[in-house]
């Protein structure tokens, strides 16, 4: 993930290149406005790939309403909720969209961190892992 998001960040004119050409008169506005969106794709690769990790070992752990409710609210409330505001209200257009899903993937990963965290902290088994009695 961090591979791609150095990728996105150091050649987001070569990668828009690929499918605009900058030359004709509409693809130079439109390869600026890619470049802006690959700068937070970037920021979203890193997230997606954190959040992925974390739910992930949290349904190592059989943990999965909590993760289930935490990604529901963030990808629905902050991240829908962050994209209409910016998008829309504040008018950002496409790249207040991006952001604000940007925003709801980070804040559920950090959130899917912290819990993960603090039930391995505690020393939390799940039930399948515990020797009977």
């Amino acid at each position: 993930m961090a591979a791609m998001s150095v990728v996105l960040l150091a050649a987001p004119e070569f990668l828009a290149g690929l499918f605009i050409d900058p030359a004709t008169p509409d693809g130079a506005p439109v390869v600026a406005l890619a470049t802006l969106l690959l700068a937070v794709a970037a920021a979203f690769q890193m997230a997606d790939g954190a959040q992925t990790i974390a739910i992930q070992s949290l349904r190592g752990l059989n943990d999965t309403t909590v993760p289930m409710l935490i990604a529901g609210l963030g990808y629905w409330g902050v991240g829908f909720g962050a994209s209409y505001l910016l998008g829309f209200t504040v008018g950002l257009g496409a790249v207040g969209i991006w952001v604000g899903l940007a925003l709801g993937l980070s804040i559920v990963a950090l959130l899917l961190i912290i819990r993960f965290a603090r039930l391995t902290q505690q020393g939390y088994l799940p039930d399948v892992a515990r020797a009977p009695a």
